[in-house]
């Protein structure tokens, strides 16, 4: 209390000025009891300010010694007085860590070096769905595992893990609800003195939202919002990874490449309007998705030009597939505002070739031939084959 190293006598009224006067009520409660003899031992935990102004933590111990036949009130006791500021500012600690895991607004969750789960906090059980008494000795796999992450992505991170360094990655995690979230995770392994992970501790914050809304957005990059396929920056990219593909299998499974422009396409626009150009240019992209395959790939390149990559598809095939398309556009009518609308197609077609370097190549080709289906006439399909490449 800095009142020195030498013994002090110290007054009853003395040693309670020392008392915080926010504890003397229960100090002094305490000690009339036991003075009574309503309680055998007197121990109190209080605060005290020293000479110095610094407020000290002492708790004290005492028995009575002797008391008053008649009366049983203390006569005579002995007690002692410790020290214990560091202990208590050491609980203190320990209980605002607790209530700041308790209070904090991502998911925590703490487990043995084997992965069985030892404590959670609230925002934890909002995440996965899942009360503390389900999760708290349960294994963290054999709840949360979505089945869609390979084991050599879980492989990884024990691995990880269990060298000392901390991990950090996205989970498609399976909630109680058996919803699937994304949860970004971090995990820090508490090591031990020789060197190996007694505990880890695990961060969660479900970014499930802000993962759809970045999907969102880059749906909305890559595709025409008019007739919702692949717009021409996606269209090139499907494209240049399918002839990457070709070349790597040595054209064992050739692919083939239509360009299709509607014929005259300006003349609904200026008869009937933009919005009746609108509905043929939708019409004939939901004929695309109904006569192709589900595995080749259409877009909007602009304007009334549309493009279709026929996945592994040799040449006869592919015309093959291109004419029944337009036997289909021929007999189709387009129902707007009570004008049925007919139209036709002009289309240029390719494969890919062992000449091309690029998809540039291709491109050019197929766009040489949809050239000369225009100056031919229109309504019909051209096709330069891959022989005849330069």
């Amino acid at each position: 209390m800095g009142l020195g190293s030498e013994p002090v006598s110290l007054g009853f009224a003395q040693w309670r000025s020392f008392v915080h006067p926010d504890d003397w009520p229960k100090v002094r409660a305490a000690l009339i009891d036991f003075v009574k003899g309503k309680t055998s031992v007197y121990q109190q935990r209080y605060r005290v300010c020293s000479p110095h102004g610094r407020i000290l933590w002492l708790e004290d111990r005492g028995q009575v010694c002797e008391r008053d036949p008649q009366t049983g009130r203390a006569l005579r006791a002995i007690g002692v007085s410790r020290d214990v500021t560091a202990e208590q500012e050491q609980t203190q600690r320990d209980r605002l860590l607790t209530a700041a895991l308790r209070h904090a607004p991502v998911g925590i969750m703490i487990t043995t070096a084997e992965g069985i789960i030892e404590w959670v906090n609230p925002a934890f059980e909002r995440i996965v769905g899942y009360r503390a008494d389900q999760l708290v000795g349960t294994r963290t796999g054999a709840l949360f595992n979505s089945g869609l992450q390979s084991e050599a992505f879980y492989r990884d991170l024990w691995q990880t893990v269990s060298r000392g360094e901390s991990w950090q990655g996205r989970f498609l995690n399976k909630r109680a609800d058996g919803a699937i979230r994304h949860h970004d995770v971090t995990i820090v392994p508490v090591m031990g003195e020789q060197g190996r992970p007694l505990h880890f501790i695990a961060t969660y914050h479900d970014v499930t939202e802000q993962v759809l809304l970045e999907e969102k957005l880059q749906r909305m990059a890559m595709t025409d919002p008019l007739t919702e396929l692949p717009n021409r920056r996606a269209f090139l990219e499907a494209m240049n990874k399918e002839f990457q593909r070709v070349l790597r299998g040595g054209f064992e499974s050739n692919s083939s490449l239509c360009l299709i422009d509607l014929d005259h396409f300006k003349r609904i626009n200026d008869t009937l309007g933009h919005a009746a150009g609108d509905a043929v240019l939708r019409h004939f992209a939901q004929t695309l998705r109904q006569t192709l395959r589900q595995m080749d790939l259409c877009g909007r390149l602009g304007g009334e030009e549309f493009g279709i990559l026929l996945l592994q598809t040799e040449e006869k095939a592919a015309i093959q597939a291109i004419e029944r398309l337009m036997r289909t556009i021929r007999q189709s009518v387009v129902l707007f505002e009570g004008n049925g609308i007919r139209y036709t197609v002009s289309a240029g077609g390719t494969s890919f070739a062992l000449s091309d370097r690029t998809i540039d190549d291709v491109f050019a080709r197929a766009d040489r031939a949809l050239y000369q289906a225009k100056e031919h006439g229109r309504d019909q399909l051209v096709w330069i084959g891959s022989e005849e490449g330069g």
